[in-house]
């Protein structure tokens, strides 16, 4: 019993620091953005995902993974003995993540490097982790596949594969203010209670300090956004977060290996929908475009204020609204922090429901499939309303210009 509560006593000081640490590494980019502002300034704002207007540093990804590592070395090498983490575990783990951080903040520094450079470098950063820590999966729980994953390189390479494709799809749900930290910290919030009812210290460590690392950096990306992660840290907490899911499947048989789809509903979707839809339009899929769920939601939100304030402005007048729709759509802009809380608890949903049923891989494709049928239905809904006002708006310019 004492070393249990010797145990939880290293961990949250090891919290506290990966807390303080985050806290204060974000602030200090904050507070010294005119020096670092012209090589960390999101000024890309031409691109067509981009849906903010001013020039903001894309690093807090730094932050981030400065909380987590520092706390991480704490609870390791100076959280007493034995640690919850092994040193074995923790230096396998950063070893993997070196590739990571250097490619993705290289990529918010310079902009230039490509998105194929990119992947090979996430590739070899979950290959580093994944041959030695031995973490690739032996099997996912469906008895047509699972003789296929006795040989070592088809579970490597299933498992490599999901070490990227979370890290890619983190990255492509990095849009809206918020989003981001969100849907991680509902991810991680699940992985760590699953741990908890098992009893996994290890685990419920890592989830907890990158959790605490990820709340450091919030408070400057939401509600207003002053640091956004960046591809550095969208692809640090991908990958983290796939490792230590990967981590909590391999030690406990019990744990259905399709938790780790409903523990990353949102971002898992996002990406197979949306390579989906650019192969049908003969887009590659790597190319950015403006049809992502967080930026139709952002613009149907718009839409509905614009709708609400025309309104407003029709009762407060007695010959028509004082305001034409077009100069209402100029002045009023859905903020993108309102947007972030409606795609946490759609998220949230799939999540909470995964993580009831860890152990049940049925109950974990059902979760998936009912999770599937809703994101696809929301999105279809969403592309015909953004159509149809793209429609009314042409309509209306064409009268304006006719006049």
């Amino acid at each position: 019993m004492t070393s249990t509560s010797t145990l939880l006593q290293n961990i949250l000081a090891a919290t506290l620091t990966s807390l303080s640490v985050s806290f204060m590494v974000a602030l200090a980019l904050v507070l010294t953005r005119r020096w670092h502002i012209r090589f960390t300034g999101d000024s890309q704002l031409n691109l067509p995902q981009k849906i903010h207007s001013n020039n903001i540093p894309r690093v807090g990804g730094l932050a981030v993974v400065s909380g987590f590592v520092a706390g991480l070395v704490q609870l390791v090498w100076f959280g007493g003995v034995p640690p919850a983490v092994s040193p074995s575990t923790a230096f396998v783990l950063l070893m993997g993540l070196v590739p990571i951080v250097i490619i993705g903040f290289g990529e918010d520094i310079t902009k230039q490097v490509s998105p194929k450079v990119r992947l090979l470098w996430v590739v070899l950063g979950s290959m580093i982790l994944l041959r030695f820590r031995d973490l690739a999966l032996e099997s996912i729980g469906v008895p047509m596949l699972d003789p296929l994953f006795s040989s070592w390189g088809v579970a490597l390479a299933f498992s490599v594969f999901a070490c990227v494709g979370a890290s890619n799809a983190y990255n492509l749900i990095d849009g809206l203010n918020g989003l981001l930290a969100g849907v991680a910290l509902i991810t991680l919030a699940a992985i760590a209670w699953v741990a908890a009812t098992l009893g996994d210290q290890k685990v419920f460590a890592l989830a907890v300090l990158l959790a605490v690392a990820t709340i450091g950096w919030l408070p400057f990306n939401w509600p207003r956004p002053r640091l956004f992660a960046g591809d550095g840290g969208a692809y640090a907490l991908g990958f983290l977060t796939s490792a230590i899911l990967l981590l909590l499947i391999q030690r406990h048989t019990q744990v259905s290996a399709w938790f780790g789809l409903t523990a990353m509903a949102l971002p898992v979707w996002e990406t197979f929908y949306t390579i989906w839809r650019r192969s049908r339009t003969q887009v590659k899929a790597m190319e950015p475009d403006q049809s992502h769920l967080h930026q139709l939601v952002r613009a149907r939100m718009h839409t509905s204020l614009i709708s609400m304030a025309m309104r407003r402005a029709q009762r407060m007048t007695l010959d028509g609204p004082a305001t034409q729709p077009h100069q209402m759509s100029s002045m009023i802009k859905a903020p993108n922090s309102a947007c972030s809380p409606v795609l946490w608890l759609l998220h949230a949903g799939a999540v909470v429901a995964g993580a009831i049923n860890y152990d049940s891989t049925a109950a974990q494709a059902v979760i998936m499939v009912v999770f599937a049928v809703f994101y696809v239905q929301l999105h279809r809904a969403l592309m015909r309303s953004r159509e149809k006002q793209r429609q009314l708006a042409a309509a209306l310019a064409a009268a304006l210009a006719a006049e």
